[in-house]
């Protein structure tokens, strides 16, 4: 996944000015922190919907955006989805590559808000 033409790309097509430029600006220096190590294959689009559910097991469904990316993406998705408590959390983190700054949990859920903001300004420069 290249993260830095994503981010360019939902830039351009939410037109650039002051606001997008600062979200921009700001998802492209974190993209600078992370290290190719971190990379491996992920989801990228966990959501309920995607989540099959029986009494012995839960099971990911839909895996069309699926890449190699970074996989605090798919832990903060899952943060957002199941609200997971610290220690949930902890236990998670230690399956996840180290990040390359601290607080890496506050860092990566902003992380994806603000490319939610880009994508979403992206999304209503298209429709109008």
């Amino acid at each position: 996944m290249n993260y830095t033409a994503l981010i360019q790309q939902y830039a351009d097509l939410a037109g650039h000015g002051a606001d997008t430029d600062a979200l921009e600006a700001s998802l492209l220096a974190e993209v600078r922190l992370w290290c190719d190590e971190m990379m491996c294959f992920i989801h990228q689009d966990i959501h309920p919907g995607n989540l099959l559910l029986s009494h012995e097991h839960v099971i990911l469904i839909d895996w069309e955006y699926a890449t190699r990316g970074n996989p605090w993406i798919d832990a903060i998705a899952l943060q957002r989805m199941l609200q997971l408590t610290q220690s949930e959390r902890q236990y998670l983190m230690q399956y996840l590559p180290t990040y390359p700054a601290e607080n890496a949990w506050t860092r990566m859920s902003q992380w994806l808000t603000q490319l939610d903001a880009l994508w979403s300004r992206a999304q209503t420069q298209q429709s109008c």
